[in-house]
Order: C-alpha cells, then sequence, then structure tokens
C-alpha cells in the first residue's frame, strides 16, 4: 500500500474546552494516542473518521484533502478510505459475523458472492473462519472484536483507527488479543492510530507513542524514549515510574521500587533524598503493595512499591504521615 500517510491537525472547540492535536502517521506505522479520560483521544479519532466536524485544521490522508477548515472542504466519512474498529464494536446484531464484515463491500456495490469470498477469507486469516454464520450476542467479546476488525480490514483501508480496541476484554483474553492485534497492525500496509488508555497496549501496538491531556500533546515519541524520559508526573505514572521533583529545575526518573518509606524520620538521610509525605492510597501489586505519596513540601505525587519485609509494622492507612527516602542524586 503506497501513499504519504496521515498528517492531520484536529482543533476542536466545545465551550471552554480547545482541543489542538497534531499527528503525522507514514504508512506501515502505529501511533498510539493515550491520556486520562476527557483528554479528547476519542474526539481526535471521530474527527479524522468524518464523525464530527472540527473547528481548526486539516486532515489530508495519502495526499487527499478529507477536511480543511479554512475553506470548509469536507469528505464525507463513507469517501474517506477510512476502517473504524469502535471501543464497543457496533456490531449488527441481526447479521451473521459473515455478513457483519461483508456489509461495507456490499454497500460498495460488490457482489454478494464476492463480498462474501472477501469476508471469509478475513475471518479466516484472523483464526475465526468457524463463526461466520454466528450472530454477536452468541460471541466471545475476544472474538467480537476479530469480527470488528476485519469488518474494517476487509475494506482494504489507507488508515485504521482503533477505539479502545482491548478495553471490553477481560485480563485473560486481552493478552491472547492484544498479540494477535500486534501481528495484524505489522502486517497492515497502510496507517494505523489507536486510542488507549493502557500504557501496556500503546507499547507493545504502536511504533509512537502521543500523549494527550487537557486537549493538548504533552509528550511524542517512540515507547522507549517516553518510558525513559518521561515529560511530567502523568507521564510518569502512565509507564509505572516516578517523576521526582529535586528542585523547581531539577528532576529525576525513579522506579517506584527505589522508594523506601518509614513511619519515622531516618537519622542517617541526606536532606535532599528525604521527604514528609501524606499517604493518598494503598493497593496490591501481586504480593507488592503501592503506596501513592504526597510530598507536604510540595504537593508532587510519586509511588512506593514496597514488599512485605519493607513495610511498617503499623498498618498504612490513607492521611498517614510517613517518610520518604530515595537513593543519594549526586
Amino acid at each position: 500500500m503506497s501513499g504519504s500517510g496521515l498528517e492531520a491537525r484536529v482543533v476542536v472547540d466545545r465551550g471552554d474546552f480547545r482541543l489542538d492535536v497534531e499527528l503525522v502517521v507514514p504508512p506501515g506505522t502505529v501511533t498510539a494516542l493515550v491520556g486520562p479520560n476527557g483528554a479528547g483521544k476519542t474526539t481526535v479519532l471521530r474527527a479524522i473518521a468524518g464523525l464530527l466536524r472540527p473547528t481548526g485544521g486539516r486532515i489530508v490522508l495519502d495526499g487527499r484533502m478529507l477536511d480543511d477548515a479554512a475553506s470548509s472542504r469536507r469528505v464525507p466519512s463513507a469517501g474517506r478510505g477510512i476502517g473504524v474498529v469502535f471501543q464497543d464494536y457496533l456490531l449488527f446484531p441481526h447479521l451473521s459475523a459473515l455478513d457483519n464484515v461483508a456489509f461495507g463491500l456490499l454497500a460498495r456495490g460488490v457482489p454478494r458472492r464476492d463480498a462474501a469470498a472477501s469476508a471469509g477469507e478475513w475471518l479466516d486469516r484472523l483464526g475465526i473462519g468457524g463463526l461466520a454464520g454466528i450472530r454477536p450476542s452468541s460471541l466471545s467479546g475476544g472474538q467480537a472484536q476479530r469480527v470488528a476488525l476485519a469488518r474494517a480490514l476487509v475494506l482494504e483501508p489507507a488508515l485504521l483507527l482503533l477505539d479502545e480496541p482491548l478495553a471490553a476484554l477481560d485480563a485473560g483474553t486481552r493478552l491472547e488479543v492484544r498479540a494477535e492485534l500486534a501481528d495484524q497492525l505489522r502486517a497492515f500496509g497502510g496507517s494505523a492510530v489507536v486510542v488507549t488508555h493502557d500504557p501496556v497496549d500503546a507499547i507493545v501496538l504502536a511504533d509512537e507513542i502521543v500523549v494527550v491531556e487537557h486537549g493538548g500533546v504533552v509528550q511524542r515519541g517512540t515507547p522507549v524514549d517516553v518510558a525513559r524520559n518521561p515529560a511530567n508526573e502523568y507521564v510518569a505514572t502512565l509507564v509505572g515510574l516516578d517523576l521526582v521533583r529535586l528542585s523547581p529545575v531539577r528532576s529525576v526518573v525513579l522506579s517506584p521500587t527505589e522508594v523506601l518509606v518509614s513511619v519515622e524520620r531516618p537519622a542517617d538521610a541526606v536532606s535532599h533524598t528525604i521527604w514528609q509525605c501524606r499517604v493518598r492510597g494503598v493497593e496490591e501489586l501481586g504480593g507488592r503493595s503501592r503506596v501513592l505519596l504526597e510530598s507536604v513540601a510540595d504537593g508532587h505525587r510519586f509511588a512506593a512499591d514496597l514488599a512485605p519485609r519493607d513495610l511498617p509494622r503499623t498498618a498504612i492507612r490513607i492521611g498517614d504521615s510517613l517518610w520518604a527516602t530515595l537513593p543519594f542524586v549526586a
């Protein structure tokens, strides 16, 4: 599949909220849009798909203008050459898996026999050919996800958009389907954009991660770059790290396993590696306890992962005062 891929600047104004996100996704690559709820990730996808009209910016796919706010030029969603996998899959409940996949081809005027043959090939390719006659109500979450993906790919789109494609799956199914989806995206010759709140999805599926907060991009880069150099506390937390401010102009990235906590102030600690903190939360993580802390001095937050032997003798509760000790940083 040839072309220049996706080049988009999406601007959407809604009351006091302004979304302004730029994306460049070359053919054969996957970009993950990551961010908290309400950041604007799905709005970006809907604008690119033609399901809402941007306030500003422009959307170009393989050199073809799809949206240009300045000239009011706009291509309807059906004519954009884009495949979409929605979070809830949106399969037609009255149609079989085969007919769901064939639907778009039939809408394009492809003869029924040819459409059914192409749909069957994609179901086989995704390992669910035996479910061709089954309706969505009888499909598992993983099976429904594969049908939705086949329905998008059978149209040979230049761009594939996936909105939280694994969010509806249980943990065990998600692991398997994520690996299969990664294989399909690697084989896909067009551009792909995946919206997710799960950093594991982003790291496994994407060539580039774009982190969106409050309607704007706060960081973009490869998964390795983002994990090694988180731009702010949210990104650090997203990738399972702590971004600890040593001073107004200096921060250090640490693993939560490097942070120790104690009820009393350690007598031998270097002054700038210790903070008095309040406990903001406690959760169990596979035999360890993650303690979410907030510095009393400046309010910045970070986490400490503690093995049972490292826990204070008394139970840790939200609101408790603790001392956090970090490795010495010269």
